[in-house]
């Protein structure tokens, strides 16, 4: 019976690894980066302040959209700025879960409606398992 795979090389044992790209210190900052972080800085002030106009003028859906914008400035400034990068991957879990919570909450609703039970049944079959 053979092995079940060839060793590993000596350089890639422990602490003697190589350096790799995540080990590199961010890039110089030049005057466009600059310039970008204070773009989006603006864009995520206006983006914050309109989020909460939203909310306290009792627009919830308005309120969603604009969170939904931010995650594109998020996802924008990540791209232009490593500084924002773990930003993104904290608010990347923001679409999935809110997804899941959402569908929960739409067929928890459907569940408790004053529907007769086969409409109410085929509605949240129908919330949870989308065609």
């Amino acid at each position: 019976m053979g092995r079940y795979a060839r060793p590993m090389e000596e350089w890639n044992q422990g602490p003697n690894a190589p350096p790799t790209a995540f080990d590199a210190p961010p890039p110089p900052e030049d005057a466009a980066a600059r310039r970008a972080r204070r773009g989006l800085l603006a864009w995520v002030g206006i983006l914050l302040a309109a989020g909460i106009g939203g909310l306290l003028l009792d627009q919830p859906e308005a309120a969603g959209l604009v969170a939904l914008g931010c995650l594109f400035a998020a996802a924008q400034a990540a791209d232009l700025d490593p500084l924002w990068r773990q930003a993104w991957e904290i608010l990347a879990f923001v679409p999935p879960v809110g997804g899941v919570l959402f569908f929960g909450y739409l067929a928890s609703v459907l569940a408790q409606s004053a529907l007769p039970p086969p409409q109410r049944l085929a509605g949240v079959v129908e919330n949870l398992h989308p065609l």
